[in-house]
């Protein structure tokens, strides 16, 4: 297929429509996400070349018909260069690293003081009681206790 786009000249193979791309976990565990290479030709086959919604699900079949039109209604001018969903880094922690540090310092104080003690005890002693649930106490508390473990071995 040779499709003339202003100036330029784009060839788009036949083979692109059995592509294969990356599966990403997610709600929709049958479909595929569609990269920005496929977003960018939907975009500029759909606004450029005139290319039909029907012939672009003949195209690239292994996406949905909803993310074909998604895709093909963006601005071409606005495509990203490459894929930012990489960039997520998550959910933030709730603890600040000082909140990290007074947690296992106030374990060592009521180790020394009481000998035995509970999660809750914890985060009253390090002043975080009120910021955080006490299973983000203990993962915290557990993941230091791991990790001093695995460093002695």
């Amino acid at each position: 297929m040779l499709i003339i786009i202003a100036t330029a000249t784009i060839t788009i193979p036949t083979t692109i429509a059995t592509t294969a791309t990356t599966k990403v976990k997610n709600k929709m565990a049958n479909r595929n996400q569609v990269t920005v290479r496929h977003s960018t030709e939907i975009a500029a086959l759909y606004q450029k070349a005139g290319v039909s919604g029907g012939k672009l699900l003949e195209i690239f079949p292994q996406y949905s018909k909803a993310s074909i039109y998604r895709h093909a209604k963006k601005p071409i001018g606005e495509a990203p260069a490459h894929d930012k969903r990489k960039e997520n880094k998550g959910r933030p922690s709730k603890l600040t690293p000082k909140d990290k540090s007074r947690i296992l310092r106030s374990v060592q104080t009521l180790r020394a003081t009481d000998g035995s003690f509970t999660s809750p005890w914890i985060a009253v002693e390090a002043g975080v009681a009120s910021k955080v649930s006490n299973r983000t106490v203990r993962e915290r508390f557990c993941h230091a206790v791991d990790r001093k473990n695995t460093d002695n071995h």
